[in-house]
């Protein structure tokens, strides 16, 4: 599963994007092989349109067949999207490690996709959680092990919840936070909470709270569902900083992950260049860096390919 591909994050996230949602499953001889949620945006003055699958098709990864399986999915999202409606189809497949994701854009451009230029690429750390614990610790920088250890000295207590309570208070801190740091954030801590809000305790979001003597001074939310634990938004305060909260939150999300028998923490995307910081704290983790197969496209002729690029 992924959190990108739920029920209420692609419905919420269609509405203001101007889309519509759908849920799709691809069945090849009565099997069924991969899912989809497509958000489809129609421009009806020029009779153009976009179906965009963000971090799908959802296949059975991992096991013999899963590139066959990505084969015929694409295979199927083309014919009902491209072939049969006229519209520019776009995918950003789900990350993997640099294997998977190798392969999946070789299948990508076997079916007939090629790159776009109108969507988001993504690039992001993947931290191998396959490893004992003790392997995983040893593996961080020893400046980032450093300042782990000083945090896990300072007395901090970590509260986990997926109360929407808790997800109500978190957007108020963080809408806080990221007006102090002038920043913008494409899907914000309100759009969670409206996530949060039309989805079942078990959806796999989560909120982690540090706090010290019973006052929140930092907070982790992250996805977990299927295979891949991903952080999603953060927020920290001055006794935070003093204390290194954040590496203990980022340790405790590691160490639940792993618990979990989840395969890969994602570290929620890297800006190199415009955001060095953070960047340079989540190398600290020992992930390897990774970039998913796509945004790719297929479309059902030039013009309208040509068209919808930027879009």
């Amino acid at each position: 599963n992924n959190f990108q591909q739920s029920w209420a994050y692609s419905e919420i996230l269609a509405s203001i994007r101007s889309s519509t949602h759908e849920e799709v499953a691809i069945r090849s001889a009565g099997r069924l092989v991969g899912i989809a949620s497509v958000r489809v945006r129609t421009l009806p003055l020029i009779g153009l349109g976009l179906a965009y699958v963000a971090s799908g098709p959802l296949i059975q990864r991992g096991t013999d067949g899963d590139l066959d399986r990505l084969r015929l999915s694409l295979a199927g999202l083309r014919d009902e999207f491209v072939r049969k409606r006229g519209l520019v189809l776009r995918i950003l497949t789900p990350i993997g490690d640099s294997s998977w994701n190798d392969n999946a854009n070789k299948v990508m451009i076997e079916a007939g996709f090629s790159p776009s230029t109108g969507g988001r690429e993504y690039r992001t750390m993947l931290l191998d959680l396959h490893r004992p614990l003790d392997e995983i610790r040893k593996s961080l920088a020893q400046k980032w092990r450093n300042c782990l250890n000083k945090s896990e000295r300072q007395g901090l207590q970590i509260r986990w919840t997926s109360d929407v309570g808790a997800f109500e208070a978190f957007r108020s801190a963080h809408e806080r936070f990221v007006a102090s740091k002038g920043f913008e954030v494409d899907l914000d801590s309100g759009f969670y909470l409206d996530v949060r809000k039309q989805s079942t305790p078990d959806t796999g979001l989560e909120l982690a709270f540090a706090e010290r003597d019973g006052q929140v001074i930092a907070a982790h939310l992250g996805s977990y569902l299927g295979d891949t634990a991903v952080y999603l938004l953060g927020f920290t305060d001055d006794t935070a900083l003093e204390t290194n909260a954040a590496y203990l939150l980022q340790w405790t999300v590691i160490k639940r992950a792993t618990e979990a028998g989840m395969k890969w923490y994602d570290l929620g995307g890297i800006d190199p260049e415009g955001n060095p910081g953070v960047y340079r704290f989540k190398v600290g983790l020992g992930g390897g860096g990774v970039r998913a197969a796509g945004p790719f496209e297929a479309a059902p002729g030039r013009l309208k390919h040509r068209l919808m690029q930027g879009i």
